[in-house]
């Protein structure tokens, strides 16, 4: 029975990896049914692997190699979002500054484009065309590095996922390394790692929320053992990547005691100030900055708090819903993160980490747009705590993909609702089942 066993247990890998081959090779944004069906199927290999190979560090390093290795030389199907990087590098390498023009700012200016920059240009969506590039230094230099060498949209994209595997050799180094300091099995990164959300929105899609993480990671381990100002300057890095980890910062106050945490924000503001200088000069800083405000005030995608909201508002304010009610929830984010900071010490680094946890999960329930990659950092940092949820929310939250087919077949929008619902409902679900009732309450925030 035993060697039977063993023989299935390799099973699951397996298709792991035929599943990712067929998700990331051979399907598109608009394919949702196919995507729901690949994707279902790879979460429960994933499931299998994970609790077959429970421990087995070399084994699970193996597949995460493999399974991450097999989308080497995908083109991107579900995220057009690699062309505006590519895009961004491509006006850094001829001299014009990523931030100055939108790309239909550029191309109605009568410039001559390249064939590669045309197909850069046609393979964005309209909205990237329309707005100012939202990102900051450290995504420019790797969207500079990318394009450096070719004009040559597959290569630089398989150059681009170089660094990204790059980037899980330095979060499995880190992360296993934090794991320890925490008296918490170091295998459990691979429960991360080796999650097919990250398998997709990350390796498949080229989002840099696994390169971010691995900053944070980083700059945590070094928090840890008292090296701020190493630890500063890698957080600095991670907020260039993109600028959420900010949001953590009212949590140092009770982590590391006020000297500490005033000496950490004011080198975090020092360093990001200065990574930042290298692209947001003051001719630039209002474009950037007018991006930024689009997330707040404009867009919406698959959210929670919000969406309740704007279903009440729209009596009240109708189109303009979300112009007033999008600046007041990150303001009320904003205000929840600081009494969670100010609410107790956090005597140990286990009780920072499940704060940084609760952190993220306010900003994302409060924010107006949540794509799937928004909870990969969060996931990351629930490592590092009792917490289980967002294993749940990694599978549902790629439900939103229904958006583009629903849109493209013309079907009534009311289906993103119900989807949407199944979604969030899922996720409270799970987090008062496996993480609430399977915890005694004094022991949550530890």
């Amino acid at each position: 029975m035993r060697q039977h066993l063993y023989t299935i247990r390799w099973v699951f890998p397996i298709i792991m990896l035929l599943s990712t081959v067929f998700l990331g090779y051979f399907i598109h944004q608009t394919q949702f049914s196919m995507l729901l069906g690949g994707y279902t199927l790879l979460f429960l290999a994933y499931i299998g692997t994970v609790t077959f190979f429970c421990g087995a560090q070399q084994q699970l390093t193996f597949f995460t190699w493999g399974v991450h290795g097999v989308l080497l030389f995908a083109l991107p199907g579900l995220s057009p979002d690699f062309y505006r990087f590519l895009w961004d590098g491509e006006m850094t390498l001829s001299g014009i500054h990523p931030y100055a023009f939108t790309p239909n700012e550029w191309v109605e200016q009568g410039m001559q484009l390249t064939a590669y920059q045309r197909e850069l240009f046609e393979g964005m969506t309209a909205l990237s065309k329309h707005n100012y590039s939202v990102y900051p230094t450290v995504n420019q230099g790797y969207f500079l590095l990318s394009s450096l060498f070719t004009e040559s949209v597959w290569v630089n994209t398989v150059i681009m996922r170089g660094f990204m595997l790059f980037a899980y050799a330095i979060l499995m180094f880190y992360g296993r390394k934090m794991l320890i300091i925490l008296n918490l099995d170091s295998t459990r990164m691979y429960l991360f790692l080796l999650n097919p959300l990250v398998i997709i929105e990350c390796t498949g899609n080229l989002h840099f929320e696994a390169v971010q993480l691995s900053f944070l990671v980083m700059a945590f381990y070094f928090m840890m053992k008292d090296r701020f100002v190493l630890a500063a300057f890698i957080f600095a890095v991670a907020v260039n990547v993109k600028l959420t980890p900010l949001l953590l910062l009212p949590l140092f106050m009770q982590w590391k005691g006020i000297v500490i945490a005033m000496r950490f924000w004011i080198l975090t503001v020092v360093f990001s100030g200065f990574i930042l200088s290298f692209f947001l000069w003051p001719s630039v800083i209002s474009n950037f900055f007018q991006s930024i405000q689009l997330y707040f005030s404009n867009f919406e995608f698959n959210a929670s708090i919000f969406a309740l909201l704007q279903w009440g508002g729209q009596f009240i304010w109708g189109h303009e819903t979300i112009g007033i009610v999008g600046p007041w929830l990150s303001r009320m984010s904003a205000l929840i993160i600081v009494l969670l900071a100010l609410r107790q010490p956090m005597k140990n680094d286990h009780k920072f980490f499940t704060f940084a946890l609760a952190a993220y999960t306010v900003f994302l329930a409060c924010s107006t747009t949540v794509h799937p990659w928004y909870i990969i950092v969060p996931m990351g940092i629930m490592v590092f705590t009792r917490y289980r949820f967002y294993w749940v929310w990694s599978y549902f939250v790629l439900w939103s993909y229904a958006f583009y087919e629903i849109q493209q077949a013309g079907w009534s929008i009311n289906w993103m609702a119900v989807l949407t619902t199944v979604q969030y409902a899922s996720v409270v679900a799970a987090w008062y089942y496996l993480d609430v009732r399977k915890q005694p309450s004094e022991k949550i925030m530890e």
